[in-house]
């Protein structure tokens, strides 16, 4: 079977894929999996040092909680110091070993739960020019959370109303912009001295997502298949009319906190959930309710790739992710968020990401911790 599978990794044919993930699913579960697991890790496309770096996030995370908080992986319970050490030593594996032997540590030191197929879509943190007062083109306030019935209000009646007024943070020239820093929960935002602060949510305000493509898709205003961002953009520009009453039927509302000055040389990912970095093509957000935080996972799956000309393509991979975020809209255990990067290129790969995918949590082994 995983012959198979790395005979079609080289294939862009996006069927030979899917039937490879179908086979799987019945192919692969209990010991077959168990067997079979690290020779997949041994296909892990991504490079070390981005995994690496996935792995000390982890481990930063652990260290800071207390060594005997209980966590729960696939009904089994470990202490943070259990998984604390699984993931220091990982990270120690991977500082000195740069050879194929990630296979066989993973083999030896983690067990598989059972595989679980999923939806993949993707996410960014949008880079956006921005002002820290509102003039005739820079008017799309962004806030800090309120008091009061204003932290429960819907997006519309905050909107449509002062209840926000004296908490805006900085203003964008785009009202559709501003949204997708809602939907995305973070932004770098450039300001006309050149410096760079950071966007990052706070609080929200407790209403459900509502995904407005799939209003407009409902409103028989576009098809599934062109519901992707830039279909979604493509339409408000065309009928800018529409805009505002459309991205009110979203009536969840993020509250953000603005950053310090980011140093220029300042190239880390926003925080995510677990109050670290996240790492492109590395980190995920999935619901913590069902996946240990900031664990190791391995996926099989398509993502968007960009060439040297920004011609969009897909490939096959398996990788292994981490679990650093969580979202409004990433609820139960078969959806699945990739963090992307920042800015257009990263907006362009996760506005096409949705995609069916296999997951699997990978556990540390207690006896080898």
């Amino acid at each position: 079977m995983f012959a198979l599978l790395r005979l079609f990794a080289g294939q862009k044919t996006a069927i030979f894929w899917h039937i490879l993930l179908v086979v799987a699913s019945f192919l692969l579960p209990g010991q077959i999996w168990a067997g079979s697991m690290a020779r997949l890790a041994a296909v892990d496309d991504g490079d070390r040092r981005s995994l690496s770096q996935a792995v000390a996030r982890t481990n930063a995370y652990y260290k800071a909680r207390p060594a005997a908080e209980i966590l729960t992986a696939c009904g089994e319970t470990f202490t943070v110091a259990q998984m604390r050490a699984a993931f220091s030593s990982l990270a120690q594996f991977l500082a000195r070993e740069e050879g194929d032997g990630l296979a066989s540590y993973i083999e030896e030191h983690f067990e598989p739960c059972p595989p679980v197929q999923v939806m993949v879509t993707g996410y960014y943190e949008p880079v956006l020019a921005g002002r820290l007062r509102p003039d005739s083109t820079f008017r799309y306030a962004l806030y800090s959370p309120p008091a009061g019935p204003a932290r429960r209000a819907g997006r519309r009646e905050l909107e449509t109303s002062t209840m926000l007024a004296g908490r805006e943070l900085v203003y964008l020239a785009d009202e559709f912009a501003r949204f997708l820093v809602h939907v995305q929960g973070s932004a770098l935002v450039e300001l006309a001295d050149g410096k760079r602060r950071r966007l990052h949510y706070a609080a929200d305000n407790g209403h459900p997502y509502t995904s407005v493509g799939k209003v407009l898709v409902g409103q028989g205003k576009l098809t599934r298949s062109n519901a992707d961002l830039a279909g979604i953009r493509e339409f408000f520009t065309a009928h800018p009319e529409q805009l505002t009453d459309t991205l009110q039927r979203n009536q969840r509302f993020i509250f953000f906190s603005l950053s310090d000055p980011l140093a220029a040389e300042d190239g880390a990912g926003p925080p995510g959930a677990l109050g670290q970095s996240l790492v492109p093509g590395r980190s995920v957000a999935l619901d913590h309710g069902h996946y240990g935080a900031g664990g190791l996972l391995l996926f099989q799956g398509r993502v968007p790739q960009l060439d040297g000309a920004q011609r969009l393509s897909w490939r096959p991979v398996t990788r292994l992710l981490v679990n650093h975020d969580q979202g409004g809209a990433i609820k139960g255990p078969r959806r699945l968020d990739l963090f992307m990067g920042q800015g257009a290129g990263a907006a362009r790969l996760a506005g096409v990401m949705r995609e069916g995918g296999q997951v699997t949590y990978l556990r540390p082994k207690k006896d080898k911790n």
